[in-house]
Formats: C-alpha cells, structure tokens, sequence
C-alpha cells in the first residue's frame, strides 16, 4: 500500500507540467522506489540486501532488473 501511494505521488506523469529540474526530481524519486519495491518484494534480493547493504547487486549482478516503468505499468494497468 505504502509503495502504491508513494509510485502515484513521484510517477513522472504527474509532473509533465513541472519545470526540467522537478521531473527530474520526480523521475529519480520514483526510480528509487520502485527499486526498494522490487528489492523488499522479493525474498531473495530482501536477504541479499539484508546481509550486503545496499551495494549487494554490484556483488551479484543485475541480470533481472526490472523497469520501474514497466512495473507500474503491470501493476495499475487500467486502473483509475
């Protein structure tokens, strides 16, 4: 729920009409939490990040990264 409120208050989308500096802003928030969102949901990444820190992908790669874009996408699509 909370990461559900976070993603609709820093989704790029909602501030197209923002200056370059503030959509950037909200782009980079945004990222980050759909980051934190895919590292907590998965049990795996959440014991890897628990026992590394938050440098624990540069140990163990990248290799299933997930847009945050597209995972937003998935979740709320065609809900309004």
């Amino acid at each position: 729920k909370a990461y559900k409120m976070m993603a609709l208050k820093w989704h790029p989308d909602k501030h197209m009409s923002a200056d370059e500096n503030a959509r950037r802003e909200a782009e980079e928030k945004f990222k980050g939490i759909s980051e934190a969102f895919g590292v907590l949901s998965d049990p795996e990444k959440r014991s890897q990040y628990d026992e590394c820190g938050k440098n624990f992908e540069e140990d163990h790669g990248d290799d299933d990264f997930i847009d945050p874009f597209e995972l937003f996408q998935f979740i709320f699509a065609g809900r309004r």
